[in-house]
């Protein structure tokens, strides 16, 4: 399946508001809202987007799940269940697919079908989903 750059990158931590704050110190990053995945907290790391989720209390900070745009989510959960991949679908608050490769890969792999803008760095071209919260810093665009 043919897949846009990677879109986000979803890490599950004890307190999503502290690991925002600390980004914002140690990064100069800014926060972000996404359409895609609304109950984690996100910042904008370059062209790319981290999503903050909320892990068990005593468990390791560790990455869920890799998110990716692509042309057709069809055409990608056929060909995903031809490979013996569990998928699992969502339509809110936007249409994805999962794939559920953490067991082999360490990760799941999220799919949206969008057709991301692949020469700007802006967040909300880059993933249409996510629109800026505050002011970004140039040096993340």
């Amino acid at each position: 399946m043919k897949l846009s750059r990677l879109l986000e990158v979803e890490c599950s931590v004890p307190n999503p508001d502290a690991a925002v704050r600390t980004a914002a110190t140690v990064f100069g990053s800014k926060r972000v809202e996404s359409t895609i995945r609304a109950a984690a907290a996100h910042i904008v790391v370059g062209e790319n987007v981290i999503a903050f989720s909320n892990g068990a209390d005593d468990a390791k900070p560790r990455i869920e799940s890799l998110c990716f745009a692509t042309e057709d989510l069809g055409a990608a959960h056929e060909e995903a269940a031809a490979a013996g991949i569990e998928v699992t679908s969502s339509e809110a608050p936007a249409r994805a697919l999962q794939l559920n490769t953490a067991p082999v890969l360490g990760f799941d792999v999220v799919l949206v079908e969008i057709a991301p803008a692949l020469s700007s760095g802006r967040p909300q071209d880059v993933h249409p989903g996510f629109e800026a919260t505050e002011r970004i810093s140039p040096m993340f665009q």
